[in-house]
């Protein structure tokens, strides 16, 4: 049987809340890990594992519903775009109150010359 889908590098280990829960006596029972570990899962699992993972496609009988994206968690250029705006006016509206809390204490703090 074929099988179809995107074949991608090994996901990054991120962070590491934790060990994972991987007990030697309990190899078919699912297991939640915090983090990918590729040696860990190995040794584990007693197998060699392949420098990739294949993610399988929605068009597979079998399964779960999938979107497959070449590079998951990433953003579209509009919403770069989106977000950079964001921040520049993060940016305006810090330079704004600058100005006029800076002003206001300048205004108040002059002294009359009598």
């Amino acid at each position: 049987m074929p099988v179809l889908g995107l074949w991608v590098d090994w996901p990054g280990q991120g962070i590491a809340l934790g060990p994972n829960p991987l007990d030697p006596a309990r190899r078919r029972e699912p297991v939640l890990l915090t983090y990918l570990d590729r040696g860990e899962l190995a040794s584990w699992a007693g197998l060699s594992l392949a420098a990739g993972v294949l993610r399988v496609g929605p068009e597979s009988p079998y399964g779960f519903v999938r979107e497959l994206a070449p590079l998951p968690n990433t953003l579209p250029p509009d919403q770069h775009y989106g977000y950079a705006l964001q921040w520049f006016g993060f940016a305006v509206a810090l330079v704004v109150i600058v100005v006029v809390l800076s002003w206001k204490h300048r205004a108040g703090s002059t002294t009359p010359n009598e």
